[in-house]
């Protein structure tokens, strides 16, 4: 794992390399709280709850979990000419009010989408996408040069404080890389955590919807004209009120567990649902229908479709149309 640092403008800063390490501790913390409030977390208020204990009461004792050498992804601060890819996850700056006056926190983007010179990322606490550019490590581009010297300026400006709030913004700049590199991996390798669309939640708390409710979801989704569509957006088709982070989890896993009904098109952990097959169970034809290849008659309106006829017209696209 590389271990992102900025400079440290002061020597107090320089805390020891095991003070931001991830301990069992951290983790069961980290559970009982959810376990109490019921809420999920984003990694980016995971870490910055971490470091925030870590300045209130030294380094964590216990038992280091240390990172896999195999799957543990480093997470770094964003910069358009490193080289990207679908799944990552980059430190990147949040605009922000701060004593009345606009700020740049650092907050935790996934990158779900590249194309061209551009790429896609999920930030945590915002609700939609934002689009960032990017540029060659080859071509000097006088924009970025002014872009990393507006972040470093930013930075310093925070070491130069020694109130609480800016010694924590600072910190999670110039030490978050390696906190949220570790917490990422830590919490992913912990089986009591699930997530979502870059939230964090105990699996022990999801509440599984039922098999008639799923069913009733795949035929809602086959003539759905409009997605592809979260479990948060599905949710309210079931059931008509907020849902709870309990049920959009459940829904999610359950639908990752019925790959014969729902696929996932969205790459990392911003899963959007599409119907993988027809729906179970005997289907009532509301039109005719006839085999474009064979020219064979399939189906009359009223009749009651068997399970190879669903197959064929769900092969041939017509499913939705005809039922």
């Amino acid at each position: 794992m590389k271990v992102q640092k900025l400079p440290l403008r002061h020597p107090q800063d320089a805390y020891p390399d095991d003070f931001f390490r991830i301990t069992q501790a951290d983790l069961d913390r980290i559970a009982r709280q959810m376990a109490q409030t019921e809420r999920a977390r984003t990694l980016t208020e995971l870490g910055r709850q971490l470091v925030q204990r870590r300045l209130r009461a030294g380094a964590e004792k216990g038992t280091v979990l240390t990172p896999s050498e195999e799957t543990c992804q480093d997470v770094l601060v964003w910069d358009p000419a490193r080289a990207w890819h679908v799944g990552d996850h980059a430190i990147v700056a949040v605009p922000s009010l701060w004593d009345g006056r606009q700020v740049y926190k650092p907050a935790i983007g996934e990158i779900v989408r590249i194309q061209g010179n551009s790429a896609t990322l999920r930030v945590d606490g915002l609700s939609t996408s934002c689009i960032y550019g990017l540029t060659g490590r080859d071509h000097p581009d006088a924009s970025l040069a002014r872009w990393r010297e507006a972040i470093e300026a930013w930075v310093a400006a925070l070491g130069r404080r020694r109130d609480a709030t800016g010694r924590l913004e600072y910190l999670m700049w110039v030490r978050g890389g390696e906190v949220w590199s570790r917490l990422l991996d830590a919490l992913r390798h912990d089986t009591r955590f699930v997530c979502r669309q870059g939230e964090w939640f105990l699996h022990r708390l999801v509440v599984m919807p039922s098999e008639t409710e799923l069913e009733k979801l795949a035929g809602l989704l086959l003539h759905s004209m409009e997605g592809p569509w979260s479990a948060a957006d599905l949710l309210p088709r079931l059931r008509p009120r907020t849902a709870t982070a309990r049920e959009v989890f459940g829904l999610n896993l359950a639908m990752q567990e019925r790959p014969d009904l729902f696929a996932n098109i969205s790459p990392g952990s911003t899963p959007r649902w599409v119907p993988a097959g027809p729906p179970p169970g005997p289907c009532l034809a509301r039109h005719a229908a006839y085999d474009p290849e064979t020219f064979e008659l399939l189906c009359e309106p009223g009749d009651l479709l068997t399970e190879e006829r669903i197959r064929r017209l769900w092969a041939l696209d017509l499913l939705d149309a005809i039922v």
